[in-house]
């Protein structure tokens, strides 16, 4: 059973189309030194809704992608000067026609051939006699696998760039963590340092109003000696009043001596605390 022609890709669909241009069609380039085989690619294609151009061999299949590069290429293996593994080889060491889907044809059909062609970079591969409704349904298939294949590769460039993009914003905010902690670190120091010389600011006034409070007794004490002391020295005569101011300068000598002891205890455990 014949199988049904491919619906040309130019086709309009049932919708009406006035709102839109129509699409440009796929351009296709053939290279066959056969002119029956290349006449029958050719025709077979353009109905399958194809622009078709084709050249007789390797070096004017080139001059033809210099000039206008293909949406696809149909390459025949074995042909005259540059046969098309050499053809499919610099091409895919082009930038411009690395991703271009190739479909190879040849009469050949040893599987050596098969994997010498996908080792030179063919997408598919095809052997002669050419059915050119098979053709049309091969290259069909090829053109969507290949635009499936540029849009993942596009997505996968967009996704490698968003993560380099990424990347490039985690540096900056780890570097902006870094520069935000270094301050914290900063200001914390600098608190501490506050705190301490306010803790010592406070003990230092502590210390003067005790200083202040000590002096004030010692003076009291002192006056208490002096002037008892003075008074046994006019009252000579008098034993009794003698002894009373005596006992009255013991006293105050020994508060004088707890006031010291104070002092010195004080002096210690503020030693040991700082």
């Amino acid at each position: 059973m014949a199988l049904p022609k491919p619906t040309p890709i130019s086709d309009a669909s049932a919708q009406p189309q006035s709102a839109s241009p129509p699409r440009a069609r796929p351009f296709v380039l053939v290279i066959d030194d056969n002119p029956i085989d290349r006449l029958l690619m050719t025709e077979g294609l353009t109905q399958s809704g194809f622009e078709v151009e084709h050249a007789g061999d390797g070096a004017e299949g080139f001059d033809k992608i210099k000039s206008r590069t293909p949406d696809l290429l149909v390459v025949d293996a074995l042909m005259q000067g540059i046969d098309g593994f050499a053809v499919i080889t610099k091409l895919r060491d082009e930038p411009a026609t690395e991703h271009i889907p190739i479909l190879m044809v040849t009469g050949l059909d040893d599987t050596g051939s098969i994997e010498r062609a996908f080792d030179a970079g063919a997408t598919d591969f095809l052997t002669k006699p050419i059915n050119p409704t098979l053709l049309g349904y091969r290259v069909r298939y090829m053109m969507k696998s290949g635009q499936n294949k540029e849009e993942l590769r596009q997505a996968k460039g967009d996704a490698e760039q968003a993560f380099k993009t990424i990347e490039s914003l985690s540096r900056a905010l780890e570097e902006q963590v870094e520069d935000r902690t270094a301050q914290l670190v900063a200001t914390r120091d600098e608190l501490a340092e506050t705190e301490r010389q306010l803790r010592h600011s406070q003990k230092m006034e502590a210390l003067g109003q005790l200083a202040g409070g000590v002096a004030h007794e010692f003076n009291n004490q002192l006056t208490v000696i002096g002037g008892f002391g003075r008074a046994a020295l006019a009252k000579l005569e008098d034993h009794d009043r003698v002894r009373e101011c005596l006992e009255e300068i013991v006293g105050a000598a020994d508060r004088s001596s707890g006031l010291t002891s104070q002092m010195l205890t004080f002096s210690r455990s503020h030693v040991t605390s700082n």
